[in-house]
C-alpha cells in the first residue's frame, strides 16, 4: 500500500497457490479511498495462466467503523 494522496492509497495484493503439480497465481491493482466515516476499496484481480489469454474480473470492498 503507498498513500497517492491525502485520503488515497494504490493497493496491491497476490497470492501464489500451488496444489500438487498446478500453480496458481493471482495478482490484483487497485485503490484505497478514505471517506469520513468509510472507507473504499477497488481493484482488478488478475489471474496468471500459463497459456492462456488475458482477463480480470472487478473487485469492490466497503469499511465501516464499528466504534460510537
Amino acid at each position: 500500500m503507498v498513500r497517492t494522496g491525502e485520503r488515497g492509497y494504490f493497493i496491491t495484493e497476490n497470492y501464489y497457490i500451488g496444489s500438487g503439480g498446478e500453480n496458481l497465481i493471482l495478482l490484483s491493482f487497485g485503490g484505497r479511498r478514505m471517506l469520513k466515516k468509510a472507507g473504499i476499496d477497488f481493484a482488478l484481480m488478475v489471474p496468471a495462466i500459463e497459456g492462456g489469454g488475458f482477463f480480470a474480473f472487478p473487485l469492490l470492498g466497503l469499511a465501516f467503523p464499528f466504534n460510537k
